[in-house]
């Protein structure tokens, strides 16, 4: 009676072995910019990067490779936002970094300009993820220069001839 039981759990549990197939995976390709920073990743997993932000050490134009994972959770992170439905948020402030991500499905492409700011957290996150997904793929500079769909803001230049005026002094009156 047990082996029947055993053979019957080893039948149920063997179709869970398979590799999965992930057909909720509905982007094609996305082009992401944020704070001297851009990225483009498609559904074939080839990644490019583009960086001329001051806080990296990666600077120019870079190819690779993102796994499937890789692939999977961005597909899966973007779905939990509901992209489809994410409003963009016009909010506008020169202090405050922006961030474009341009999401082209098998419907409409999506196309979200804001300030980070203005976004709810869970958001934010996200966005920070991707901008940070550089970091686990295997990158080779290129020499020629890689097109993205989004628009690339570079940080100004401070080459130490920015003067800023003198510190306003209080003044004290006396009636």
């Amino acid at each position: 009676m047990k082996q029947i039981q055993f053979l019957i759990l080893i039948i149920l549990l063997l179709p869970a072995c398979s590799k999965p197939t992930n057909n909720s995976n509905k982007i094609r390709k996305i082009d992401f910019a944020m704070e001297g920073i851009a990225i483009n990743i498609d559904s074939s997993l080839t990644y490019n990067y583009y960086s001329c932000s001051r806080n990296n050490n990666l600077k120019g134009f870079y190819k690779g490779k993102v796994t499937m994972v890789l692939w999977d959770s961005l597909n899966t992170k973007l779905n939990l936002i509901n992209f489809d439905t994410l409003k963009e948020v016009d909010c506008r402030n020169e202090f405050d970094p922006g961030i474009e991500l341009l999401i082209k499905n098998n419907k409409n492409p999506k196309h979200f300009i804001s300030n980070v700011g203005c976004l709810p957290s869970e958001v934010k996150s996200i966005f920070y993820w991707i901008a940070n997904t550089y970091k686990y793929v295997k990158l080779t500079k290129v020499k020629d220069s890689i097109k993205f769909d989004v628009q690339i803001r570079c940080p100004p230049i401070n080459n130490g001839n920015v003067k800023f005026p003198a510190p306003f002094k209080k003044r004290h009156f006396h009636k």
